[in-house]
């Protein structure tokens, strides 16, 4: 869920190449898929009325709290199939508001940035559509305050991101951006595009960016909502923040760093 997937373009090349031979599926990915699908849609279901009573009872100002638990959860279900997550580098210690660029490679790229960066509660963007509908995953969106863009309507997609970027400077908040527009079902990057960086930077004026860089997660939903792989190892790379405050800095040369550090620290799948 990402600004740049709320402004239609084209997808790269690299996303609709059939999936590694690499990724077969033994019969204990089957037996464990069906405890792992269990635990999932019993969590989505429990936390629809966790969310809904936190907010009743905290607001926005503890509902955090309750927004950290769910992607937590979503995480341990993970961990039932073998999932092992490994972190390197350092998370920055930034208490204004940050802008993050990061790949995008699964749904369950969420749950993995948001827990990383817990202490700065950070903000999405997603198409209108998620906020109906979808068990704990509307009703998040809508009480964390993401950005829901309707995606039929791309030329007031980057005006309601220039508008929200504001908003997040105001309030301090920390904004997740995926700029390549769309998901890797094979693990390989494709094009960053800047027109989401850009809109953030103009009305984050000063707000550092971090690089990250998520491998391996890919795997996960490599058959959509067939069986998750068991063991896969989802490796996430925090990069240096990236100071914008100098005014000649550029959006385009802020990503092109961003980009770079996902290319070097995301393995080319084995075809």
């Amino acid at each position: 869920m990402s600004s740049d997937d709320a402004i239609p373009e084209s997808v790269s090349a690299d996303t609709k190449k059939p999936l590694p031979a690499a990724i077969k599926f033994r019969a204990i990915d089957y037996l464990l898929g069906v405890v792992f699908y269990l635990a999932f849609i019993s969590t989505l279901i429990v936390f629809e009325f966790v969310l809904r009573l936190a907010w009743l009872i905290g607001g926005a100002k503890n509902y955090h709290l309750a927004e950290l638990a769910l992607n937590r959860a979503i995480k341990t279900c993970l961990r039932l199939v073998g999932t092992k997550f490994v972190v390197r580098g350092e998370i920055p210690a930034i208490s204004g508001p940050a802008i993050i660029v990061s790949n995008h490679q699964s749904m369950y790229d969420i749950p993995i940035i948001y827990t990383l960066f817990a202490r700065l509660s950070p903000k999405f963007v997603a198409k209108q559509e998620l906020g109906r509908g979808v068990p704990s995953v509307s009703v998040n969106l809508r009480y964390s305050q993401a950005l829901l863009i309707d995606r039929s309507d791309p030329r007031k997609a980057l005006p309601a991101l220039i508008k929200y970027g504001r908003r997040a400077a105001e309030e301090g908040w920390t904004v997740a951006i995926f700029p390549e527009g769309t998901r890797s079902r094979t693990g390989i990057p494709g094009q960053f595009r800047p027109a989401g960086l850009a809109a953030l930077m103009k009305s984050m004026p000063g707000a550092p960016v971090i690089p990250l860089a998520i491998d391996g997660a890919w795997c996960l939903a490599a058959r959509k909502f067939g069986p998750v792989p068991t063991g896969t190892v989802v490796t996430v790379t925090v990069g240096e923040p990236i100071a914008t405050t100098a005014e000649d800095v550029s959006a385009d040369e802020v990503l092109a760093r961003c980009e770079q550090h996902v290319r070097q620290c995301v393995k080319t799948p084995v075809k």
